[in-house]
């Protein structure tokens, strides 16, 4: 039998690690951001900031970074079409 769980974390591992030249994993021993590299000190930060940490492995700067939809290149309205 497969074990699904581990080839989608290898699966996952094997892009963070060719997008960003380290896996979310070593990101996170390391306490850095896997985008920019900076290290992440989420000592007196907002809870969700750390629950965040630990699920995308982004610092707080990064995360509001990539969840901008001003930054988006066709806008957050371009899925609209598609449902």
């Amino acid at each position: 039998m497969i074990n699904r769980a581990k080839n989608v974390q290898n699966f996952i591992d094997k892009v963070e690690a060719e997008t960003f030249d380290i896996t979310g994993e070593e990101a996170i021993e390391k306490s850095i951001c896997i985008s920019c590299k900076a290290k992440v000190d989420l000592t007196g930060t907002e809870e969700i900031d750390q629950r965040e940490y630990q699920i995308s492995q982004l610092c707080p700067v990064c995360f509001d970074a990539a969840c901008d939809e001003e930054q988006w290149p066709e806008g957050p309205d371009r899925l609209e079409d598609t449902f």
